[in-house]
């Protein structure tokens, strides 16, 4: 069987889950980073929880030793009409053009920054390659689906791939975890066998269906796609402007308190966010205090 998940982060986690279970020695639970200044309380609690966590690992079924693949690349933002990749490479360089400015609106070393994003979607696009292998050759893929607009139009571009193909399909939805989590990568690693268990087949009518849905998102080719009611759109540049401008005011604000306050009801990248305050702010409709970056101070103009 092979795991499809559409995030490295995701990728980690079920290879930590794999490795769980009575030989587990530490690892795969929740790291809680302190900054220095925590109450002995605070520090005390990070402890326990960690120790809790540790504990279910030990005690946690671990998941079977499977192949995992991952396909993650901005694929709600930009082109993918052409050659897929290349346009992957163009939109993740352009949406990640401000969140490479530092607080101060210095630019950090934006082009080691971009070669390791470059190699990650060499990685992406091996997998997806080493998925049309495994699919050919019939093998059993179960996917780890994430209702976010990445994540859903990644779902659709592996149907496209294993449609056609005899390989049996299975997707364990992110809604089993009663919507505490965005991604499956915050999941605790000590549930994900649970989570296996609720893997729902998916019948080959529904892979056709899907990936004439991916076929048709290539060919309107918009520079944005949603996940609304269930479903993937195309949508203009400027969809969740409405949404980001109800969090900005009058009074001075960083655009990285602004975009947490946004990501409670989005379920979207953070540098996306970012990259649309870069457009307001060139339109007018806010005010920056230098060059955008998450510590900018912005404010409705």
């Amino acid at each position: 069987m092979v795991e499809l998940v559409f995030s490295e982060s995701a990728c980690g986690a079920l290879r930590f889950a794999q490795g769980i279970g009575g030989n587990y020695s530490g690892g795969a639970s929740a790291v809680y980073a302190v900054g220095g200044g925590e109450s002995g309380k605070e520090l005390d609690e990070a402890r326990r929880r960690l120790k809790e966590d540790e504990e279910r690992c030990r005690n946690a079924e671990p998941l079977p030793k499977n192949e995992v693949l991952w396909i993650n690349a901005a694929l709600s933002f930009g082109d993918i009409g052409g050659r897929l990749w290349d346009g992957c490479k163009a939109a993740i360089k352009e949406l990640c053009a401000s969140s490479d400015a530092t607080a101060a609106g210095a630019v950090i070393d934006a082009e080691s920054a971009e070669k390791q994003r470059n190699a990650a979607l060499e990685r992406a696009a091996a997998n997806a390659a080493r998925l049309a292998e495994r699919a050919k050759a019939s093998e059993d893929i179960r996917i780890w689906a994430e209702p976010s607009p990445d994540g859903m139009c990644a779902l659709l571009l592996a149907a496209e791939i294993i449609n056609g193909t005899n390989a049996a399909v299975s997707v364990v939805p992110l809604t089993w975890t009663a919507g505490k989590y965005r991604g499956w990568g915050e999941v605790p690693v000590y549930m994900h066998s649970d989570a296996a268990r609720h893997a729902l087949p998916v019948e080959k009518d529904n892979i056709v269906a899907m990936a004439e849905e991916w076929r048709r998102l290539t060919e309107e080719n918009a520079p944005l796609r949603a996940y609304v009611n269930g479903r993937v759109i195309s949508v203009g540049e400027d969809f969740y402007d409405s949404v980001i401008m109800r969090h900005i005011t009058d009074k001075p604000d960083t655009a990285g308190r602004v975009i947490t306050r946004v990501l409670e009801s989005l379920n979207v990248r953070a540098e996306l966010i970012l990259y649309r305050i870069k457009r307001m702010a060139e339109s007018g409709r806010i005010t920056a205090d230098g060059v955008i970056g998450y510590g900018t101070v912005i404010r409705r103009a």
